[in-house]
């Protein structure tokens, strides 16, 4: 592929991209969705951060290990700040500041 082709790639890919992820923005002000579909959306922040944990959890080395336990522990804040706050950014913040603070200390 020539250079000329691989910029038309990524320039075509690049709009398609934003106009899709426009495109619910643009419609949800002229056609609202069901109230089915918004209980569903507020859900995808949790899903998407069970989809990052869950994963290093079970490929980490055992949580009763020193390897592993900060990544436990750092999960469970996470969970924790998740169910009672439900707010992904202090999820976020507190679940790696755990993490690396138990790094640091042990």
């Amino acid at each position: 592929m020539s250079e000329t082709t691989i910029l038309w790639v990524l320039v075509i890919s690049t709009l398609a991209t934003f106009f899709l992820r426009y495109s619910f923005l643009w419609l949800h002000d002229r056609l609202p969705f069901p109230e089915r579909v918004g209980e569903w959306l507020k859900l995808i922040p949790a899903t998407a951060i069970v989809s990052l944990i869950v994963p290093t959890l079970i490929d980490s080395p055992s949580a009763l290990t020193a390897v592993g336990a900060p990544k436990l522990c750092a999960a469970i804040v996470a969970t924790l700040v998740m169910w009672k706050t439900r707010n992904a950014t202090l999820m976020l913040l507190l679940g790696m500041a755990t993490f690396w603070l138990i790094r640091v200390i042990g």
